[in-house]
């Protein structure tokens, strides 16, 4: 699935930040999370799952909203995972 075919909407959980006096929309950090987990899926590399894993460690993503998407696209199980709850 390429990242333009994401079922879930990318920019739903927008981040909104104003830089020199424009307002940018940033991919949250739940959302590039599920589609790591996703590109991780489709053979994409390891490096995937340790930036899923460095993106935890410095935000406080929404654990449910990940999980609720993480099913639908059966990655729940590479997230557990990380979560380490396998």
């Amino acid at each position: 699935m390429t990242p333009e075919k994401l079922p879930f909407e990318r920019f739903e959980k927008a981040v909104i930040e104003k830089i020199e006096g424009q307002k940018v929309k940033f991919i949250s950090p739940e959302d590039l999370i599920l589609s790591k987990l996703i590109w991780y899926k489709e053979g994409q590399g390891a490096k995937q799952l340790e930036d899923v894993k460095a993106i935890l460690e410095i935000s406080r993503p929404n654990i449910k909203y990940i999980k609720n998407w993480a099913t639908k696209e059966s990655t729940i199980e590479i997230l557990n995972e990380i979560l380490g709850k396998q």
